[in-house]
């Protein structure tokens, strides 16, 4: 094999865009050329890859590979159908993976990628979709770029999300995978979208806050309770009710917004703590749980007062918690931490069971000049 870049074509051909590096660094993001034909071969024996993405053919074969490198991918790049790049390290010109920019028409590009075993892991992703959604806006004049996966890649959603990718879904039978209909997820990223914060963590040596995983929904069902479920809005005890639910609250977060899984120093999954602005009025809204092999120890006040410490930091003014009538537990933590009750909402929350009467809840609240008013910001 020689090493000509495989997107090469005639000067005379003006149609779509030249075949073009668009970084060195961090990582090399450069059209394919032959000598990548034997590595995407390699790589896609993963399967992994197949799982995830819905045109690559699986078996893969090295015709396959050759006819995307040699064919399909100058033919994309002449047309303007298709920009393609290869993911490299720049120190070792070791082929990371794939990445493509879609021409969906009218102003709108779609990103796709996929990476080898030894790609991942170091935000290879993160940075290529990054890269490649910047030259969509800026070299290619796009208003939008979408990005779709199926449901479950985690992986590809936190790259997503990472970038600034705004997900919605998911969308039943959006992605045809081979024949097979998929429900899989969307995202759009705008020119003017930022990127999310990084992840907060947050510890005072006993508990940590940590940003929810994937992987939390594991354990997640040892700790809901009867009084989990009594206490709070979790929608039940198994996987398939609370793996949705979990998937809400992974979405990234804006200061003073945040929501947080409770943890140990082990690592070991205790509970939630959830810190939302309240629509139109200045207060951010706090609530928490803690599943029963954590209670009685001190912990979910640990994990509150973290989380109240650290949204005054962030610019919170008010600080407030709604509790069901009778959850004594909650209401003497929120005491505990300085709040004070304004009262009784009457007939305030709707039942979990639809037809029931509505819930009283008690409202607390933590404002400056109170005594567990953080003098300080962590």
């Amino acid at each position: 094999m020689d090493n000509r870049v495989a997107g090469t074509r005639p000067a005379h051909q003006d149609i779509g865009v030249l075949p073009e590096a668009i970084s060195d660094e961090p990582l090399q993001i450069r059209p394919l050329a032959n000598t990548d034909i034997e590595p995407i071969f390699q790589a896609c024996q993963d399967p992994e890859i197949p799982r995830w993405t819905v045109a690559i053919p699986s078996p893969y074969t090295h015709g396959d590979a050759e006819w995307f490198v040699t064919e399909y991918c100058p033919a994309s790049w002449a047309d303007g159908s298709e920009c393609t790049w290869g993911i490299a390290d720049p120190a070792t010109a070791e082929l990371l993976g794939v990445i493509g920019l879609r021409n969906l028409g009218d102003g709108c590009g779609e990103v796709g990628y996929w990476l080898a075993t030894g790609g991942r892991g170091r935000g290879a992703a993160t940075q290529a979709v990054a890269l490649v959604s910047r030259f969509g806006f800026e070299r290619l004049g796009y208003q939008a770029v979408r990005w779709q996966a199926i449901e479950g890649n985690e992986a590809s959603r936190r790259v997503a999300e990472r970038v600034g990718f705004r997900v919605s879904g998911p969308v039943r039978r959006l992605l045809n995978q081979r024949g097979l209909w998929r429900d899989a997820w969307i995202g759009t990223l705008l020119p003017t979208d930022e990127p999310p914060p990084a992840p907060i963590e947050l510890t005072d040596g006993v508990v940590t806050l940590r940003a929810p995983r994937a992987d939390d929904l594991a354990v997640l069902p040892d700790l809901v309770d009867d009084q989990v479920l009594a206490w709070t809005g979790v929608p039940g005890r198994t996987q398939e009710e609370l793996g949705p639910w979990l998937d809400f609250i992974r979405r990234p977060n804006r200061p003073p917004a945040a929501r947080f899984a409770i943890a140990d120093g082990s690592g070991e999954l205790l509970g939630f703590v959830r810190l939302s602005q309240e629509p139109y009025v200045d207060s951010t809204t706090i609530g928490w749980w803690i599943g029963p092999q954590a209670r009685g120890k001190g912990l979910a006040y640990r994990a509150v007062r973290l989380a109240v410490d650290w949204a005054v930091s962030q610019g919170a003014r008010r600080l407030a918690a709604g509790i069901f009538d009778g959850n004594a537990s909650s209401i003497a933590l929120s005491e505990r931490i300085g709040m004070r009750s304004e009262g009784l909402r009457r007939a305030y929350w709707p039942a979990r069971t639809p037809g029931d009467p509505y819930r009283d809840t008690w409202l607390y609240s933590l404002v400056p000049g109170d005594s567990g008013w953080p003098d300080s910001a962590v």
